[in-house]
């Protein structure tokens, strides 16, 4: 049986005390191409039911917030674009 990303990442935080955005930063300081993926995982969340939905896009806002708009400008603007997918 193949897991999505999405699911891997939500059973290795439910068996941590790392969060979503602190898993995410972490990826992204040390390297911003592999938080690609962590951001990609994200990509269906309107497709989700109203509670599952508003935690996805509250984990996503949270991530972005914790970036430096210059230091991580590119993580910035892409997460920045996924925000506004969800309206």
């Amino acid at each position: 049986m193949k897991r999505s990303f999405l699911t891997l990442v939500v059973n290795t935080i439910a068996n941590t005390s790392i969060s979503p955005s602190q898993l995410f930063w972490e990826v992204g300081k040390v390297n911003q191409m592999s938080a690609y993926g962590f951001i990609g995982a994200f990509a269906q969340t309107m497709k989700f039911d109203g509670s599952v939905r508003d935690v996805l896009i509250q984990t996503v806002t949270e991530m972005r917030e914790g970036l430096d708009a210059k230091k991580q400008e590119s993580l910035y603007n892409q997460l920045g674009r996924l925000i506004s997918s969800f309206k």
